[in-house]
C-alpha cells in the first residue's frame, strides 16, 4: 500500500465552525487564535487540531469529555 504523504500546506482550516472550542483550546494552551487550526477534511477522516503547526488531537468524545468538564 503507498504511503499517503500529507503536507501542512494541505490542511483546510474549519476553526470558524467551532468557535466554543477554538476559544476553549486558546485558553488551556496559551495561544493565540491564529496558531490553532482545525482539519476537518484530514485524510484520517476525523477532525484534527493542529496548534502551533503541530498535532494536538481529534474533536471526538474524549475531546469533548475534557471540554466538558472544565
Amino acid at each position: 500500500m503507498p504511503k499517503i504523504r500529507y503536507h501542512q500546506d494541505d490542511r483546510r482550516d474549519s476553526s470558524d465552525d467551532f468557535p466554543k472550542e477554538v476559544k476553549w483550546l486558546m485558553q488551556k494552551h496559551r495561544c493565540a487564535r491564529q496558531d490553532i487550526v482545525i482539519d476537518c477534511q484530514h485524510p484520517c477522516g476525523d477532525d484534527v487540531i493542529f496548534i502551533r503547526g503541530k498535532w494536538e488531537g481529534y474533536l471526538d468524545e474524549s475531546f469533548y469529555d475534557e471540554f466538558d468538564g472544565s
